[in-house]
């Protein structure tokens, strides 16, 4: 049987009114990005599935309760679980211990913008973190950070993430420990059963807040024309953005009239 894979944007919902946006935690959106493509995570799932056995369960784009970020495949396993991360950055880099470096165009070492190592430590211990909580046997194991594009080229010195470059990839998949039995394919399904009910309870909080978020607006003096209007959570959003835009606009322009010489 091939590797059993659990994609949790499948449990997203799926109302009308319900962007995809909506769905992303705050530092996907920050940062303009989902935690690698689909077309990625395609790829990579499909090498998994060529190795792997139902020994393995692989979870896709789960966010865990307190997590910084969406973790974009989690590996379980009967060693433990390990978090893979997806970078698809294209140039030249430096990587030392959790410092990221990208090379200018005279080869010199200038800090990065984004730092992948540090975004896959950071999410490893919100993983860590959750199945100590839980008082899981599970084992946490050294994380992996994968380029999946081969214009990446990475000097290493010391990184405290496994760093695997485009054209290792499959040798990582093929290195991946099999034959331990440290934790059940009894555990591992109740593990798996437990996220995904502790995640549907999660978005029916969420639907909750929505719902009693529009209420509090509806009751809002002003806007009590809007009251019967059948608006969706997209439409819903423009209008409150539109609301404060205006409100700092007043905000500012009464700043200018106190301060003004």
């Amino acid at each position: 049987m091939p590797l059993r894979v659990i994609d949790f944007d499948d449990f997203a919902p799926n109302q009308a009114g319900i962007d995809l946006i909506e769905r992303l935690p705050a530092t996907d959106r920050l940062f303009g990005r989902a935690a690698g493509t689909r077309e990625s995570q395609k790829e990579l799932i499909k090498g998994l599935k060529n190795h792997l056995t139902d020994r393995f369960t692989l979870l896709q784009n789960l966010v865990l309760p307190g997590a910084r970020g969406r973790m974009p495949l989690i590996l379980l396993g009967p060693a433990g679980v390990r978090l893979l991360n997806i970078c698809e950055s294209e140039g030249q880099f430096e990587a030392r211990q959790a410092e990221w470096f990208e090379l200018d165009a005279r080869g010199e070492p200038r800090p990065a913008k984004i730092n992948p190592l540090n975004e896959t430590l950071k999410l490893n211990e919100s993983l860590a973190e959750y199945f100590e909580h839980n008082r899981s046997s599970m084992k946490t194991l050294e994380p992996a950070l994968l380029f999946t594009r081969p214009a990446a080229e990475i000097k290493t010195d010391g990184p405290l993430v496994k760093i695997v470059r485009y054209d290792a990839i499959q040798r990582y998949i093929e290195s991946l420990p099999s034959d331990e039995s440290v934790v059940s394919a009894l555990e591992i399904e109740e593990i798996t059963n437990s996220l995904i009910k502790e995640v549907k309870r999660l978005q029916a909080v969420e639907a909750r807040q929505r719902k009693d978020w529009r209420g509090r607006l509806m009751r809002l003096p002003g806007i009590a024309f809007l009251r019967g209007l059948n608006l969706t959570t997209q439409q819903w959003t423009i209008i409150v953005v539109f609301l404060l835009l205006n409100v700092m606009i007043l905000v500012a322009i009464a700043a200018l009239f106190l301060y003004s010489p």
